[in-house]
């Protein structure tokens, strides 16, 4: 698998864990702590977009209007 390959998986498994459990409000955040670097860095540059938001604790859900962006 290539490096781009492996990152584009690692994204696509971060916003995988929220949309299968919903989690596209700040009410329906979800806990995720994930073990991979990959994911990790993933999560990270995700929050930063403003795609993935912080909840309470390490709860996190979807924005999907800034997803959709």
């Amino acid at each position: 698998m290539t490096a781009a390959a492996a990152v584009a998986k690692a994204r696509h498994d971060v916003l995988s864990h929220f949309m299968k459990a919903n989690a596209i409000s700040e009410q329906n955040a979800v806990e995720y702590r994930p073990g991979r670097l990959l994911r990790r860095r993933q999560l990270a540059r995700l929050r930063a977009w403003g795609v993935i938001k912080d909840a309470r604790g390490e709860r996190y859900w979807i924005d999907i209007v800034r997803y959709e962006d």
